[in-house]
């Protein structure tokens, strides 16, 4: 069974901005921060204020580039880079997952499998920490199968997405 799809510019961006989303550890690191730097403000002497305020500025800056930054990133490399408009085919094989685009055709197989991920519009394969492969769910659909088509194949040979 093939899954026939393409990555639109918002699924490009949205799925980036999944893979750095906040994880559970992260925002109670970010809380934590405000916590003390607001603590600084209201309790602390006059020069704790500079601590206290560059503290906020580490949290604030952290915010801009995960919400500005990264999807400006995203959506220019999106234009600059035409093989990401491509339209790609996936299809699940014993050794793992056939790939084929207008440019080439290669295997993904188990072994380069790092992990993988899903959320309610996305499903990515992670080769490496930082690079993956989405497959956008709607397109699944679309082709008439279910999403569990590539997930209960991905279950077969990881325990759960990561």
């Amino acid at each position: 069974m093939k899954i026939t799809y393409r990555i639109s510019e918002s699924d490009y961006v949205g799925s980036i901005k999944q893979h750095f989303r906040l994880t559970s550890k992260h925002k109670i690191m970010y809380g934590a921060i405000t916590v003390v730097a607001l603590l600084l403000i209201v309790w602390g002497e006059g020069f704790m204020y500079p601590l206290a305020g560059a503290l906020l500025a580490m949290v604030l800056v952290s915010f801009i580039i995960r919400e500005v930054i990264y999807p400006w990133v995203a959506r220019r490399d999106y234009k600059k880079y035409p093989g990401m408009k491509d339209v790609f085919t996936i299809e699940p094989t014993n050794d793992g997952f056939a790939m084929t685009s207008a440019h080439s055709t290669f295997m993904l197989t188990w072994d380069i499998i790092l992990k993988w991920q899903e959320d309610d519009k996305y499903i990515r394969i992670y080769t490496m920490p930082k690079l993956f492969f989405t497959i956008p769910k709607s397109f699944i659909v679309a082709d008439g199968y279910e999403p569990s088509v590539i997930t209960d194949h991905l279950q077969s040979r990881f325990s759960q997405s990561k």
